[in-house]
């Protein structure tokens, strides 16, 4: 039998299932709802004579206080500044009919909104059967919890090469985000801002909502955890299983929680990805990531405009930098040329999101050349103790290391870039550090390259229970913000980068650590493998 179809994980994962969660479902940037009202707002028929804009200003009032209050209005401010959009005419009818007392002769907008506002808050919201009024299908993500995206956003520290995205997420600013922004959405930065904001939040407000919220983060993270099974860059025979055990449950969440919600064909092909995964091993082989890089390089050429002509105008200007760059690879290629690799690779490299580049084995080790050995300081030539190598004498500092083409910089240089995760002897996990020093230093075998760096305390204190280990295929982990002394480690030891995000708790400064390795991936449940396979 010959399958004719293959599933694209790129079109499927992270422009279907992602972004369709988080926008359509979560509600990000998204207005609407496919639920029913909360409330029953009675008012009277308006008068015919009554100008049209009255007259719509009065029916939007009444939607809005239909709905839960969370949504419309979260916050009095919020909801008096939102009401006071209306004209005059429309605040004062609405108030009449809901039966405000006003305590002002001549009250103005301000003080009509404060009025229905506060009849509002006094009603009892009609929650449907089975779902919580404050997380409506399309609105799940309040304001506020919003902001508190907004928040994570512009404080996580990533690499250079993690594709940036928008700090107003949600907004229409931004635009069409890619593929590989919502895969960095959809595997760092979201999941996490939504494990701080629902995982223990049933001591914090409405208990009812805060319930629903953390069944909901379990659904997320269901597909979360699918997306990251079937994105790893090494794969074993669980893999697909443990993608197909995360989607399965996903789905069935997702009915559960939303049964008005009707699922797309994305959703039932996603549940046929695992065959592929056995069939084709990982998806960084298949997938059609190269051919959108391509296709966006040949649109990015300059060409007349003028059908017949710009085919071949295209592919002449592709053709000329396919040689180019077949030129700086040759042992003969001129000095002139050599010198200029840098301005030429711009020219001929087509230009890409650096997040899809792979974590390769370190081989390469590229620095200052203009740097000069210097006397290295007491303190730092005592760090070499205890290493198999004498303490050096002489060295130089380097701001950067490039291994593999993955970028790795002083903390002083790049602080996302310093965020590294290393393996020590007999750990059983990688440990966060960050890089202080690079030094090339002067050994009797010849120059050598180590990292100083100080590692993050672990948590210890009981009393910060870590929520992340709910949910092991995020990589993520709590540690203490406080650093320990530094240390000399060699570059074979770094894993990869790590995300870095600041955490306040009980008074005490932490981090959460989001392991940014694709090819180390975390033991998978060999018991669900073979129950699948």
């Amino acid at each position: 039998m010959v399958r004719c179809v293959i599933i694209d994980s790129m079109h499927n994962l992270f422009l279907g299932l992602v972004r369709e969660h988080f926008t359509t479902i979560l509600g990000l940037g998204r207005k609407g709802s496919n639920e029913k009202p909360v409330l029953s707002v009675a008012l009277g028929s308006v008068p015919a004579s009554v100008p049209d804009k009255v007259a719509k200003g009065i029916a939007t009032i009444k939607t809005w206080l239909e709905d839960p209050a969370v949504i419309r209005f979260p916050s009095r401010d919020l909801g008096v500044k939102r009401l006071m959009r209306f004209n005059l005419a429309s605040l004062a009818f609405v108030s009449k009919e809901l039966g405000c007392t006003q305590m002002k002769p001549k009250p103005t907008r301000e003080d009509f909104a404060q009025m229905i506002l506060d009849w509002r808050f006094q009603q009892i919201e009609i929650c449907d059967a089975g779902v919580e009024s404050a997380t409506k299908l399309g609105s799940v993500i309040s304001v506020q919890e919003l902001s508190n995206i907004w928040l994570d956003i512009e404080q996580i520290l990533t690499p250079s090469w993690i594709a940036s995205v928008p700090p107003k997420l949600g907004s229409a600013a931004h635009g069409k985000l890619k593929a590989d922004q919502w895969r960095v959405l959809g595997t760092i930065h979201l999941p996490v801002a939504l494990i701080k904001m629902w995982f223990s939040a049933e001591t914090e407000g409405d208990q009812l909502r805060s319930i629903r919220c953390r069944a909901i983060l379990d659904m997320t993270m269901s597909l979360v955890s699918a997306v990251i099974a079937a994105t790893s860059r090494s794969l074993t025979r669980a893999n697909p299983a443990e993608y197909h055990r995360h989607m399965s449950n996903y789905l069935t969440g997702l009915k559960e929680l939303f049964p008005s919600y009707r699922l797309h064909p994305n959703h039932h092909m996603a549940l046929h990805l695992d065959t592929f995964l056995r069939l084709f091993g990982p998806v960084h082989g298949w997938w059609t990531f190269p051919f959108e890089r391509m296709i966006g390089a040949v649109q990015r050429m300059p060409h007349n405009g003028k059908i017949g002509e710009l085919e071949e105008t295209i592919a002449r200007a592709y053709t000329r930098s396919a040689n180019l760059r077949a030129l700086m690879l040759k042992p003969g290629c001129p000095e002139v040329v050599r010198h200029s690799e840098a301005i030429f690779s711009r020219l001929a490299e087509p230009k890409f999101r650096q997040s899809m580049s792979p974590n390769l084995i370190f081989q390469s080790v590229l620095g200052e050349e203009d740097s000069i050995y210097q006397s290295l300081p007491e303190d730092v030539s005592c760090l070499f103790t205890g290493l198999s190598t004498s303490s050096p004498l002489q060295g130089r500092l380097l701001s950067n290391l490039s291994l593999q083409n993955v970028t790795y910089s002083t903390h002083s240089k790049h602080r996302g870039n310093s965020c590294v995760l290393v393996i020590r002897k007999g750990a059983q996990f990688p440990v966060p550090v960050r890089i202080e020093l690079i030094l090339e230093v002067s050994l009797k075998g010849g120059p050598g390259t180590y990292l100083v760096v100080r590692p993050f305390k672990a948590l210890v204190e009981p009393s910060h229970h870590d929520p992340f280990a709910s949910y092991p295929f995020l990589r993520a982990k709590l540690w203490d913000a406080e650093l320990e002394d530094r240390e000399v480690i060699l570059p074979a030891q770094v894993s990869s980068h790590f995300a870095c995000l600041p955490l306040q708790s009980k008074g005490k400064e932490l981090i959460i650590c989001i392991s940014l390795d694709h090819v180390s991936f975390v033991p998978l449940s060999t018991r669900h493998a073979k129950a699948f396979l």
